[in-house]
């Protein structure tokens, strides 16, 4: 993972203050993990609450400081870069379980003009970040912002996690996330529900819940048989999560058959439906 760098006069701060802490090298020490937080207010103040300027994948935003961890110059590139490749002006995404925005600001500017853009985070504090990264780089007018968790069947559910953890997960806490940062209860729609109450027409489905993938593919199936090919449809799986939710691979492929999709590994895993990654569901030949 490369060190994310800061453009600007605080970019040059940050330089400055990352090599007299010892670059990356130490990123893990406690002392730095302890002092992370305090730096990222500190420089949230100095700019004045407008942000840094950052790389991903070689395009320039303004980012929230605080968040600077999660947000590195080559995120998931390869991934991003089929994305973009494919992405086209005017399309409609849905990004379900945005997180801050790492990927609903690039989304934005690879489908403009006339792109829409729907991203999901039902979690409060995260869904205030992402907000606040879309109003940084004037794309809060391009990407709407639904503070709702999808899922199988409406309702509500207990949403794991702090404000801005990337591993906010229903129903129960993510034995990867250190913390698991208290339990709120929000409100769970289908995008089979969503789609049809808003006259929705998605071209893209995008899925990142931390082991709620299928329980989302489930709560789809109207959408995606009624897309068809129209509608390409990439997640992330997390196959040791699958237990708290009670999927099997057997049981995916038969949801995948029932769709008439076909799993395709997108990050070089070597079994799809066993090694964590994104994989495409591309339509069955």
């Amino acid at each position: 993972m490369v060190e994310q760098r800061l453009g600007g006069l605080l970019g040059r701060i940050h330089h400055v203050v990352s090599t007299l802490a010892g670059g990356a090298r130490r990123r893990h020490s406690p002392l730095r993990q302890r002092m992370s937080p305090i730096y990222g207010h500190l420089l949230h103040a100095l700019s004045a609450g407008r942000g840094v300027r950052a790389e991903i994948n070689g395009q320039s935003f303004r980012l929230d400081p605080r968040f600077r961890g999660f947000i590195q110059p080559d995120y998931e590139a390869d991934l991003a870069a089929m994305l973009r490749a494919r992405m086209t002006p005017g399309q409609c995404c849905l990004d379900v379980g945005a997180h801050v925005g790492i990927y609903a600001l690039q989304i934005a500017r690879w489908t403009a003009p006339g792109g829409r853009l729907i991203a999901f985070e039902p979690n409060p504090g995260t869904a205030g970040v992402l907000r606040r990264h879309l109003r940084m780089n004037r794309l809060n007018h391009a990407v709407q912002v639904e503070e709702v968790a999808l899922g199988a069947t409406p309702g509500r559910s207990l949403l794991f996690g702090g404000s801005g953890s990337g591993l906010s997960r229903l129903a129960s806490p993510n034995p990867d996330a250190p913390r698991s940062g208290g339990a709120r209860t929000v409100a769970v729609s289908t995008v089979d529900d969503y789609c049809g109450t808003h006259a929705v027409l998605p071209d893209w489905l995008l899925i990142d819940v931390e082991g709620f993938e299928f329980e989302v593919l489930a709560g789809a199936t109207e959408t995606i048989r009624a897309r068809g090919r129209s509608l390409s449809i990439v997640l992330e799986i997390h196959p040791t999560l699958w237990p708290l939710t009670g999927w099997t691979a057997s049981r995916a492929s038969a949801l995948f058959a029932s769709l008439g999709r076909r799993p395709v590994p997108l990050v070089g895993q070597r079994d799809v439906l066993a090694d964590y990654g994104s994989i495409e569901l591309a339509p069955v030949l």
